[in-house]
């Protein structure tokens, strides 16, 4: 049997990059605080991406093309502070970097609303619905005015997920998902710390932390998943799922059931999260008997 398969491309070439770098090195209070900022832009262009728009009635799988397009711009900051009081030396640092890209072109094609496009949205940008409670009766779900869900739309029970209605149609599927949280790549990266020795005792800490980034959780449902049945439960749904005696909005799970239940499995703002942490990342206590010798535990 001889079949197409993905077509060749000879025309391949690199991504270009077109970078702007504007930066400062200052020293203040004779030269114990120096300070550096960085401003740069990025713009690139023959991106290798796939198409998109192609009708399927080419009947092989195309190759990629050099025509992606992007923006990545931000700033870096980094401040260092050194100084001393009589037997005591200490520096102290901090550093924040802040960088947020855009897509400005790819091979889509054109959403039914424009809040679904991709195009000038972050690279990685989550799409989903927004959660908007749980039924917690079955006069709601027998409501004349209730949208209707594309998903076990006629077998809701109490509580299971309620979403939004965005483009108001009367129905809940796919044209009602929207940028929702950040993508999975902080935007923003930032550490602080510093030295404090005194004699021959010396102390360092340096934290670290990022921010403006989202992570989504999946493949957590009890019991079954669409293709697989048996799963075990997280003790965390065991201790606050949705109930009759626990019918609050903030539960961590719906309710719970054998079968697998497509309405309570879509992507949305109830399973976003806010992935930004603060960690100390390094930390380390010596002692210098001699220039030579030196015992830490970090």
């Amino acid at each position: 049997m001889i079949e197409e398969k993905r077509l060749g491309n000879p025309f391949l070439t690199w991504e270009k990059a077109r970078k702007l770098n504007i930066g400062a090195d200052m020293n203040f209070l004779k030269n114990h605080l120096t300070v550096s900022f960085d401003y740069f832009k990025e713009r690139r262009n023959n991106i290798l991406s796939n198409r998109n728009s192609a009708p399927m009635l080419i009947g092989a799988s195309l190759p990629a093309y050099n025509m992606g397009e992007m923006e990545n711009s931000g700033f870096e900051l980094d401040v260092n502070y050194r100084n001393n009081f009589r037997d005591f030396n200490y520096w102290g640092r901090f550093n924040y970097s802040f960088a947020r890209n855009k897509i400005l072109f790819q091979d889509e094609v054109p959403e039914k609303y424009a809040y679904q496009m991709r195009t000038g949205r972050r690279v990685g940008q989550f799409f989903g619905l927004l959660f908007d409670g749980f039924y917690n009766s079955w006069e709601e779900i027998n409501a004349l005015d209730r949208p209707v869900s594309s998903w076990n739309g006629n077998r809701l029970q109490p509580g299971d997920m309620r979403y939004v209605d965005v483009n108001k149609d009367g129905k809940i599927d796919m044209y009602d998902m929207v940028p929702i949280g950040y993508s999975p790549t902080p935007e923003i990266i930032y550490g602080f710390g510093g030295t404090l020795k005194y004699k021959k005792w010396d102390l360092s800490l340096f934290f670290q932390g990022v921010a403006k980034v989202s992570l989504m959780m999946s493949d957590i449902h009890p019991f079954s998943e669409a293709g697989h049945k048996g799963y075990n439960i997280a003790q965390y749904i065991v201790d606050d799922h949705w109930s009759e005696s626990n019918n609050v909005a903030g539960a961590a799970y719906p309710r719970l059931s054998p079968e697998f239940i497509t309405n309570n499995a879509q992507t949305s703002t109830y399973y976003l999260r806010n992935a930004a942490f603060l960690r100390l990342k390094n930390a380390e206590l010596g002692y210098s008997f001699f220039p030579w010798l030196r015992v830490y535990a970090a």
